[in-house]
């Protein structure tokens, strides 16, 4: 009998000493699944509001049939300048060395709410 298994990330890869990651990257078994760096995905709740991260169901930026209806409507929405300041903000690294590093293409720095619970000056090695 086989197994696979497929392990979804949300630290930064460089948390981890170089190397430690390369077989699951390579093996296709690593994943690094927010879309919000990127804001590739989206997240409505039950009664249409649009949220940044399912982790965060309270933080509601939008509303179908409120904020907008139509496929024009959401493409003024989503990329209203206020909204691109939210994310902005959102998504700013709390040390410089996620921005810097090799591996921010592949992880993107991690779960912005991580940051939020742990120091990065004391967990980044």
């Amino acid at each position: 009998m086989h197994g696979q298994f497929i392990i979804e990330q949300s630290f930064p890869n460089c948390l981890w000493p170089k190397g430690t990651m390369d077989y699951l990257v390579k093996s296709n078994r690593l994943r690094f699944g927010c879309h919000v760096q990127k804001r590739s995905g989206l997240i409505f709740d039950e009664t249409g509001n649009l949220i940044v991260c399912n982790s965060l169901p309270n933080f509601k930026i939008g509303k179908f049939g409120k904020d907008f209806s139509t496929p024009e409507d959401f493409k003024d929405f989503w990329y209203n300048s206020d909204l691109i300041k939210l994310y902005r903000k959102f998504l700013e690294y709390p040390i410089q060395k996620c921005v810097n590093c090799d591996e921010n293409a592949v992880c993107s720095g991690g779960c912005p709410l991580q940051w939020l619970a742990y120091n990065a000056k004391k967990v980044l090695v």
